[in-house]
């Protein structure tokens, strides 16, 4: 019983702890020498990393954050079973939107619960992770599109395919999600939301050109 609850609890602090790691913080500090809650959407996210740093980058943060989400789920799994993962990817999810170090200011959490799913159960999060590609980058080159449409997908996946608390989990997460992503709705309904790449014309990324730690401001209206 007690080596239970060590191992859950264990499983909890790990997730969080290794969630809450600033990755778009830290990269934009390092590489950019800017605070990049000051500029793009003000979002400590991939999607705002690769606005403001370009397709390399904003690509590197993404992999971190969902790496931020598998290895701790992946190894609680491994130690404690599923409910230990999915106690440490929730956790990981939650680092990673309220992360300690930024006094709570961090991202929408996407990349981090695609790789706590990865780890947890890998064939909703292939279903969800394809939809992302299609309905985001793909079609409508944006990445909150492809976010909300994988939230939804997970849930329905996963109820048929995995075991009943992980299906409830990803209604929730899915509906947090689409929660986070609601001032993205409403401006890809106004045909106002940022794309990511301009389309097979053009490689390049819709950053914003000359960035630099004094330059581009936060857009508000994208903060929200």
């Amino acid at each position: 019983m007690i080596g239970s609850i060590l191992t859950h609890l264990g499983a909890a602090v790990g997730g969080y702890l290794s969630g809450s790691i600033p990755f778009a913080y830290v990269i934009a500090r390092k590489k950019l020498g800017l605070d990049i809650r000051e500029h793009g959407s003000g979002n400590v996210g991939a999607t705002n990393m690769w606005r403001v740093g370009g397709a390399r980058l904003g690509f590197l943060c993404f992999v971190l954050d969902i790496a931020k989400g598998y290895v701790p789920a992946a190894l609680a799994f491994r130690f404690g079973g599923e409910t230990a993962a999915m106690l440490s990817g929730t956790c990981a999810i939650v680092g990673h939107v309220f992360p300690i170090w930024l006094k709570g200011s961090g991202g929408k959490g996407v990349a981090t619960a695609a790789g706590a799913f990865l780890a947890i159960a890998p064939v909703p999060f292939l279903y969800a992770f394809t939809t992302f590609l299609v309905v985001g980058p793909l079609a409508t080159r944006t990445v909150s599109a492809g976010s909300v449409a994988g939230a939804v997908i997970l849930p329905y996946v996963a109820w048929s395919t995995a075991s009943r608390p992980v299906a409830w989990l990803s209604i929730l997460l899915g509906t947090l999600v689409v929660y986070k992503h609601r001032g993205n709705l409403s401006r890809l309904y106004n045909g106002t939301e940022a794309r990511i790449w301009n389309g097979w014309e053009s490689s390049s990324p819709n950053r914003e050109p000359g960035i630099t730690a004094e330059s581009a401001p936060v857009l508000a209206e994208e903060k929200r």
